[in-house]
């Protein structure tokens, strides 16, 4: 098996004599999980050291912070003088201390589970919903490398998960990982050709369920086109499985004041013209904000149409944004619209433009410029009136001054820049997100029922990092309410990385750490080259320098581009507005007409 990042190859997968490996860890750390395959027999050594068997990076673990002694079915723990010290069911250990399969060690702020991998292949090959995550998210990575596709189904059946297994195997290969996302939901991902189709497929898996007697609903999703994390995938596949209730109007949560700020700032930019280019972490809500600025628009009775710019090659990139002229390439047998016609007088949200080629940033300027599109294999220009929202997760500013993203481009897309905060960073709004998805999804289905949450469940919400933010929330949420069988969501029905990853205090310098079923204990994050705790700042300039911007370019609209008129109603000299137009690069958004 090929190690995986972090791990050297003396901690490999090894099989027993039945092909099945006794021992595995779940590493859960910055809110991510991975799957680590023990040997049958050796010394792991864990810490921060780039020479030790498994490599953790957060700050609060040592170096060489703990060891592993595996023979067999038999794991020793072992502190190795560590500064954070290791923890077993909550107690340090100051001895070699066996583990069992379920139980977690605290290194540091970074939680292992042990697991045993006899007990899958005991239920046919079905991985618990945490290892299932840290597996997929490994053969992601290799399949991004590889530019192979993969396909997640999401299946809800009569039957009990693990009784669909063996078909299922038979149906979709012997190298999928099943998963248990709750008693009756099975999650899959398998190897997809190219250009699947992931309707067809569900309906394939669907009909098989259906000759063995078994009555289910199927959703799927492609990677990389329909999401590029586990997460993502899951979200899509949902949707195809529920459609009537996942895809409903957005609702926007905005109690902190950065998120009214945003809401504010999307209301006045909708009823203009200019690009917007909405910044923020995976999983923020770019999206949310892209619809809500086009429903508030003057353009909401128009299309909006979405594009995900790293899910495609460019060469198909090229034909689905501008369109295709019949015989300009084999299988263009027919003309075809691109999305910007398809767009006509309404919006079209390019997410990911970040991934955009540097080919077609070229020509979406164009677009940007003049207002026009050719189709591909065309001859003439087409006048598109189209207004363009922007997401991205990448620094794109940065990636402009490197030269990996036009400068000219990204000045044209960012005439309004609204930057989206973590959910880390927004306690206010996220227990009214978790209680309004523990809400819609305990509407669905026969079992409709009001879902509260235990006061300890909300605080375990509200330490995590949420590193997928508002979309890996919603996932939570929505297989908690599945493992529910009440009407209050416990601490158990949350995902392990949920519940055993470290806290949000110390993943952002605050120094402290509340493990579950511990006494809250300082953890001290351990600086580069010494010893003494890191502390950090948030640095407010950026956002500040983006609200003066987007001021601004909402003066100079509104007075048409006369910057005296501009320059008065900002309260500020019209030197200092001509200024400001050179630092931001504002000149480059000004109407032909206009200039």
């Amino acid at each position: 098996m090929t190690s995986r990042k972090g791990t050297r190859p003396t901690a490999t997968f090894t099989r027993d004599d039945q092909g099945s490996s006794r021992r595995y860890l779940l590493i859960f750390e910055g809110g991510a999980a991975r799957a680590i395959d023990l040997p049958v027999k050796g010394r792991v050594v864990l810490g921060r050291s780039p020479d030790v068997d498994v490599v953790l990076s957060h700050e609060s673990v040592s170096r060489r912070h703990a060891e592993l002694l595996v023979h067999g079915p038999s794991v020793i723990a072992k502190d190795l003088g560590s500064r954070n010290g290791t923890r077993i069911g909550g107690k340090p250990i100051v001895a070699s201390t066996p583990m069992q399969p379920g139980e977690v060690a605290q290194l540091g702020t970074v939680a292992i589970m042990l697991g045993d991998a006899t007990e899958a292949k005991r239920q046919a090959g079905l991985l618990t919903h945490a290892e299932f995550e840290a597996r997929s998210a490994s053969r992601l990575g290799e399949a991004r490398t590889r530019g192979e596709p993969l396909i997640l189904f999401l299946v809800e059946a009569t039957a009990q998960a693990e009784s669909l297994v063996p078909s299922l195997r038979e149906l979709l290969g012997e190298d999928t990982l099943f998963g248990a996302h709750a008693t009756s939901h099975l999650e899959a991902l398998t190897q997809a050709q190219l250009g699947c189709d992931p309707v067809s497929r569900a309906l394939s898996v669907k009909e098989a369920l259906a000759r063995e007697g078994v009555v289910a609903s199927v959703g799927a999703a492609l990677f990389p086109e329909g999401g590029s994390s586990v997460d993502e995938l899951t979200l899509a596949a949902r949707r195809a499985l529920r459609p009537s209730t996942t895809d409903a109007e957005p609702t926007l949560v905005a109690g902190s004041p950065r998120m009214r700020r945003v809401v504010d700032l999307s209301r006045r930019v909708a009823a203009g013209r200019i690009p917007v280019l909405i910044l923020g972490e995976t999983g923020t809500g770019k999206e949310v904000i892209a619809e809500a600025i086009h429903r508030w628009s003057p353009r909401a009775h128009k299309p909006l149409v979405r594009i995900n710019c790293a899910a495609l090659p460019e060469a198909l990139l090229e034909a689905e944004l501008f369109g295709y002229e019949r015989g300009a390439f084999t299988g263009a047998i027919q003309p075809k619209q691109g999305l910007f016609e398809m767009a006509d007088g309404g919006t079209l949200l390019l997410d990911e433009v970040g991934e955009l080629p540097a080919g077609q940033q070229a020509k979406l300027l164009r677009v940007l410029e003049d207002g026009t599109i050719r189709r591909v294999g065309g001859l003439k220009d087409r006048r598109v009136d189209v207004r363009l929202v922007a997401a991205t997760n990448r620094d794109i500013e940065l990636s402009s001054s490197s030269g990996q993203f036009r400068a000219d481009l990204y000045f044209r897309l960012s005439g309004t820049t609204i930057p989206l905060p973590p959910l880390r960073e927004r306690a206010e709004d996220l227990l009214a997100l978790a209680r309004h998805f523990a809400h819609v999804h305990g509407q669905e289905g026969p079992a409709c029922r009001p879902i509260a949450m235990a006061p300890e469940t909300e605080e375990i919400l509200l330490r995590y990092s949420w590193p997928g933010n508002v979309r890996e929330l919603r996932n939570a949420i929505e297989r908690a309410v599945l493992l529910c069988h009440g009407e209050v969501l416990l601490p158990e029905h949350l995902p392990d990385r949920v519940r055993l990853s470290p806290s949000l205090g110390s993943s952002q310098g605050r120094n402290r750490e509340h493990p579950i079923g511990t006494d809250p204990r300082p953890v001290l994050p351990i600086a580069e080259g010494g010893t003494s705790p890191v502390r950090r700042f948030e640095d407010v300039r950026g956002e500040m320098k983006d609200l003066e911007r987007a001021r601004i370019v909402e003066a100079l609209e509104a007075c048409a581009w006369n910057q005296t008129r501009a320059a008065s109603q900002l309260g500020i000299s019209r030197r200092t507005l001509v200024s400001k137009i050179a630092i931001y690069g504002l000149n480059a958004l000004r109407p032909p007409r206009e200039r």
